[in-house]
């Protein structure tokens, strides 16, 4: 259930980017580097579940930049599809083509394949700057989506004049109330950069920003739905950066007093709960009896449904225990079962297991941050959260 904020607002800088990749603690995963030859221009991770070894975020020397979010669908769908969906950012990123005639190819390419694939949509574009006629410089040039699920892959984000996607106009809509749970707003929350708070009533309503508003602004937000569906967590977190950026440019902060900001806003958990388990060893929380119930034998059951359906309401995803006994099954089965079509194969836990912060300058300057908050299939990370930054200037920006 991952999620892409991006923003083209802040005046020091051409975009900020920020990416959380929720994911089965187990997958194995390499942490961001460069590449080895002949793409060694690359910066980003490696997928190691598939041997295709696909990435799901990226950026090159020469600005080609992709992101990828799966699309969310139902358990009895095979959401592993012949086709490794990170391989399509791997080829964007190794390709010198134009994006958009890149991204018309691949209809070409795969044909029907491409549709069996498990579904996504990938963001993707070449960061150079844009300028007027009076050689003003007035953003950066747009960037496209991908997707095998729908949507229209001419769209151009950050674009002055964003291409409408299938003639779907641009109306404001509130954010359905969940169907299983309480609103996140009635909740005591759990933010990671400062312990519990209570959500604030004066600050942005993710009911502002409209469907289209979600991805048509110089803010936009992509997670596990149709780009003209955006989730609830998509719209407060375009809101909450948006709200953002205008404190701390007006405050004129310091690069890494806006790196903390950006982590905390990656990291707060507005997950809506009903009953907690907390480990007596951690802070952490793991969602592990939210409207669970003793079933008739006395096994614990818990509703893997709901626990998941909850994901949209939380730009953080808590660490999951998805190894419980009931789920759809009869109450009286000691059989494992996991959620959202899982295997055995993909272990215990799931959850927010990197944030990807990427910062361009204005001079084409890159900072590349990864905090991997999870390496391995436990609650508790044995290392701590591990940070890695990397910085390079963007060739031809």
């Amino acid at each position: 259930m991952c999620i892409l904020i991006a923003s083209t607002l802040h005046p020091d800088y051409s975009l900020i980017l920020l990416s959380n990749r929720d994911e089965y603690l187990k997958r194995p995963t390499s942490k961001a580097r460069f590449w080895d030859p002949p793409h060694d221009n690359i910066l980003g991770p490696f997928d190691l579940a598939r041997p295709e070894h696909g990435t799901w975020i990226g950026i090159t020397k020469q600005g080609r930049l992709a992101v990828l979010l799966n699309f969310h669908e139902p358990a009895s769908q095979n959401h592993k599809g012949a086709i490794s969906r990170g391989l399509f950012p791997r080829e964007f990123l190794e390709s010198d083509m134009d994006p958009e005639e890149w991204i018309n190819r691949q209809q070409t390419k795969y044909g029907e394949a491409l549709t069996n694939t498990g579904g996504f949509t990938m963001f993707c574009g070449v960061l150079r700057r844009r300028f007027d006629a009076n050689c003003k410089e007035v953003g950066i040039r747009p960037f496209h989506l991908l997707s095998n699920r729908g949507g229209d892959a001419g769209v151009h984000l950050f674009s002055e004049q964003p291409k409408p996607l299938n003639g779907h106009a641009k109306s404001a809509t509130s954010v359905p109330p969940s169907p299983l749970t309480k609103p996140a707003t009635e909740e005591t929350l759990t933010n990671k950069c400062g312990g519990e708070t209570e959500l604030d009533p004066t600050k942005p309503d993710p009911t502002e920003v409209d469907d289209d508003g979600a991805i048509c602004g110089k803010t936009i937000g992509i997670s596990n739905s149709q780009v003209t569906q955006p989730w609830p967590k998509v719209k407060l977190g375009v809101s909450s950066l948006e709200k953002l950026i205008k404190e701390v440019s007006e405050t004129k902060l310091p690069e890494h007093e806006l790196v903390s900001k950006l982590i905390c806003l990656m990291n707060t958990d507005t997950y809506p709960r009903e009953n907690i388990a907390k480990n007596e060893n951690s802070d952490r929380m793991a969602i592990g009896t939210i409207a669970s119930y003793k079933g008739s034998s006395g096994h614990q059951v818990v509703d893997l449904d709901k626990i998941f359906y909850n994901l949209r309401y939380s730009v953080f995803v808590p660490t999951i225990n998805l190894k419980t006994v009931g789920g759809n099954q009869d109450e009286s089965s000691t059989q494992s079962t996991t959620a959202a079509g899982a295997t055995d194969d993909d272990g215990v836990h799931y959850g927010t297991r990197t944030n990807t912060i990427i910062l361009v300058s204005h001079t084409g300057h890159v900072k590349y941050i990864e905090r991997t908050l999870h390496s391995e299939d436990t609650l508790i990370e044995k290392d701590g959260v591990q940070e890695s930054v990397f910085e390079f200037d963007i060739e031809g920006f």
